[in-house]
């Protein structure tokens, strides 16, 4: 098991054999383009890269609104994980989440999918419940037990803000 994210041993037979088909499944559905800008955003801190990565690989970034909560989950290319456990790269607290509940596989091309990974509670988009994974479009709305989140595309938000800055009611008098 290349990635720690995805152990499976604190899962019970057979509930352990499901999560194990759909990590497997996640992972296979990874390009190389994609596996490659993980990769370079895994090392994309370093100050001595003349250009950083992400000005060099194709692709759109995303990023989970909770407007519950008031926060912004930015979601990076490859795999960003979301669940209870610590080390997840979006964690909630609730237990009615599951360790590992579902994850979000951000393509390098600029496409999103998202995978639910066995979990006892389910993942949902548009109120629609993910049974195999679900490739995502800005506007969609995506609950995880009683979360609530937008999944929007950055260039979306931009147009959204550029918007209202242009509106009378915002201007500063």
């Amino acid at each position: 098991m290349a990635d720690p994210r995805f152990n499976s041993c604190h899962l019970e037979f057979p509930r352990r054999q499901e999560y194990r088909h759909c990590r497997d499944g996640l992972l296979q559905a990874r390009g190389w383009l994609t596996l490659a800008g993980e990769r370079l955003g895994d090392v994309a801190d370093a100050e001595e890269w003349p250009v950083r990565p992400d000005q060099v690989m194709p692709g759109t970034k995303y990023l989970l609104v909770d407007r519950q909560r008031g926060c912004a989950y930015p979601l990076r290319t490859g795999l960003n994980t979301l669940g209870r456990f610590l080390d997840n790269d979006i964690h909630f607290e609730e237990i009615y989440v599951s360790r590992r509940h579902c994850a979000f596989l951000v393509h390098a091309w600029g496409g999103c999918d998202l995978h639910d990974t066995a979990s006892r509670n389910g993942t949902w988009v548009n109120g629609v419940r993910v049974s195999r994974p679900a490739r995502l479009t800005s506007g969609d709305c995506v609950r995880v037990c009683d979360r609530q989140l937008l999944f929007v595309s950055e260039q979306d938000c931009r147009d959204e803000c550029d918007r209202y800055d242009d509106h009378p009611a915002t201007a500063v008098q």
